[in-house]
């Protein structure tokens, strides 16, 4: 190699063509950036936004509670299961007496039912947003109803259990097939019994249940009800008195409600012996009608911890200097809490 000779770039360290950037640290842009903390600063802020966003904003099945009993006010709750208590309130309706609420299994549109008494009952189908608690009308079902479900192939089910209303007439107690679509409903068949205040829910199993005192309240048992013909079979009588709704977890574990002097009380019922026990007080008001329902959680106390640590890691990770760089890609060193999420 002759070293006099200027056009001799055989030596990688002795290029005299000033847009060469091949070295990372001789970069003619002022605008390129060239320090790697720099980018590993922007890429774990990056990555760290992703993660919040994803913890802080999943949808999951919440024990949701409608007030509306006795033509009162009706606005959505979550209720903390294990405990009877509110969990947060979802939004005030602007509507009374909604009897009955169920969510779609594949849409997850939340359906409720309204009641309205008068020298007509009749009674209005609406969508409601759980989140808010605001409605969209779908029409007039012309009737009264106690409680909604959906079976798994999103067929929306009801049962009059007060008056028949303008559109089967008399004083009814059977089970309807509901028109998401525009409220219309059809009688699925004759129940053959007296109902008050019922509950009607599907069991994750597919078995739909109906919970129901006769018309003066006691005793309640619990029915299982062919939806095909709407005829019922008599189960067990339960153990103390559960006035109002019916539902089930993913686990198949039954909730209703008791109305008292002094509010509303969840209660849990066992289907194989009718034991009704309580959970705890819901409030001072009428809860009318049960779901689970995928609503967006809101994250505990401790979940904001541990996201306040993994930002604190990542602030001392750069700092030590655990991260490095390369010329086309910034590569997280294997140290780092975040490579080991997506290791």
């Amino acid at each position: 190699m002759n070293l006099c000779n200027p056009l001799d770039r055989s030596n990688p360290l002795d290029r005299s063509n000033p847009l060469d950037r091949s070295n990372p640290l001789e970069r003619s842009n002022p605008l390129e950036r060239s320090n790697p903390l720099e980018r590993s600063v922007i890429l774990s802020r990056t990555v760290l936004f992703f993660v919040v966003v994803f913890l802080c904003s999943p949808a999951s099945a919440a024990l949701i509670a409608i007030t509306g009993g006795g033509q009162s006010r009706s606005v959505l709750f979550e209720i903390d299961p294990l405990a009877g208590s509110i969990v947060r309130e979802l939004g005030d309706t602007g509507l009374n007496h909604i009897t009955g609420i169920a969510q779609h299994p594949s849409s997850g549109l939340l359906f409720a039912h309204q009641n309205i008494r008068g020298v007509s009952d009749t009674g209005n189908l609406f969508t409601i947003d759980p989140e808010s608690g605001s409605t969209s009308l779908i029409g007039e079902t012309g009737t009264t109803l106690t409680d909604l479900t959906f079976s798994s192939d999103g067929t929306l089910f009801g049962w009059l259990g007060l008056s028949g209303g303008s559109v089967v007439g008399g004083n009814i107690h059977d089970l309807v097939q509901i028109d998401t679509t525009n409220g219309t409903l059809t009688r699925v068949g004759e129940a053959g019994i007296g109902s008050n205040r019922a509950g009607l829910a599907f069991h994750p199993n597919g078995t739909l249940y109906l919970k129901a005192g006769q018309t003066n309240e006691i005793p309640e048992d619990i029915y299982t009800v062919d939806p095909s013909t709407g005829t019922v079979t008599q189960g067990i009588t339960l153990s103390q008195r559960a006035t109002n709704s019916l539902t089930f977890d993913e686990s198949g574990n039954a909730y209703t409600i008791n109305l008292k002097s002094d509010g509303s009380y969840l209660q849990t019922i066992n289907l194989t012996d009718g034991m009704v026990t309580e959970v705890g007080y819901i409030g001072p008001f009428s809860i009318s009608a049960l779901t689970y329902a995928n609503v967006t959680a809101v994250p505990e106390p401790s979940g904001w911890g541990c996201m306040m640590l993994l930002a604190c890691g990542l602030v001392l990770r750069v700092r030590s200097g655990k991260w490095t760089c390369t010329r086309n890609k910034i590569r997280v060193a294997i140290c780092s809490p975040i490579s080991r999420l997506f290791n």
